[in-house]
């Protein structure tokens, strides 16, 4: 999926932000995924400070692609999604929430139950109807 990526390097936030997490600026939903190096490198929850720049990955380029989603990304976890009829939207704190994506939205659609570092899902990118 890299090699599709379309990356915005100059994106700041007005607030801090954790690594992965969901962002949406000037209408485009972005994937936080900036490269910790450091001691922070062995950090589960780095939280980007306020003004930095922010690899922001435009999801809209991998629309039908799956990503693979830990619990602690969903508000709720993972207990209550099922495969195959679960969907996602991008909710509040840079955080998934269960839900339908509004029309022109992007959201996900859980495909599998897996477990990553924890309960996790596989979810698919949609654009919502």
């Amino acid at each position: 999926m890299l090699d599709i990526a379309k990356i915005n390097p100059v994106l700041t936030s007005d607030s801090d932000v954790a690594n992965y997490s969901f962002i949406e600026d000037g209408g485009v939903t972005y994937l936080v995924c900036n490269t910790i190096v450091g001691d922070d490198a062995y950090k589960d929850d780095v939280v980007i400070t306020a003004g930095e720049y922010l690899n922001g990955y435009d999801l809209s380029a991998w629309v039908n692609k799956k990503l693979v989603i830990d619990g602690k990304h969903i508000t709720g976890g993972v207990s209550g999604l099922t495969a195959g009829t679960s969907t996602l939207k991008i909710g509040t704190g840079g955080k998934l929430a269960a839900g339908a994506p509004s029309a022109g939205e992007i959201g996900f659609k859980v495909t599998d139950k897996c477990t990553l570092t924890e309960a996790a899902v596989k979810a698919m990118i949609i654009i919502g109807a």
